[in-house]
């Protein structure tokens, strides 16, 4: 990740090597202020305002994916390989899916009339099975 950062015109520092080493470190996909949180414990000086513009120009340049949960709050992953998203609907936890072998979605031919396909996101949305075990 950290080539990447450079081969991406990105000046690598501490504080981003940080912040990119929390996100690819965990598998819960989080949001920036959690991705704050847990860099402050090891950078207390580190501002809400970097990690958000890291985390930016690391989307912009495709090196981190946004997996947009709801209206109000995105959710980032380290892993850019093609893969889909189960998200809990009751506690809010993010799990990937492997997408091959499931078919995928199919777009309507009409699809070239609209403009140009350049990624697809598919979230399955429910129930985890811990939120589904707490119930019964």
């Amino acid at each position: 990740m950290v080539e990447a950062l450079r081969a991406n015109g990105l000046k690598v520092t501490h504080q981003r090597t940080e912040i990119i080493r929390e996100i690819v470190q965990t598998k819960d996909h989080p949001d920036v202020e959690t991705i704050c949180r847990r860099v402050r414990g090891r950078i207390p000086a580190v501002s809400l305002d970097t990690v958000y513009r890291t985390i930016s120009a690391l989307f912009e340049r495709g090196l981190i994916n946004r997996i947009m949960v709801d209206a109000k709050r995105a959710r980032y992953d380290a892993d850019v390989t093609r893969h889909n998203h189960f998200v809990c609907d009751t506690c809010g936890r993010i799990v990937d899916i492997d997408s091959t072998g499931r078919g995928g979605c199919r777009a309507s031919d009409k699809l070239s009339e609209v403009g140009v396909v350049e990624r697809v996101e598919v979230l399955f949305r429910g129930k985890c099975i811990h939120c589904v075990a707490d119930q019964e």
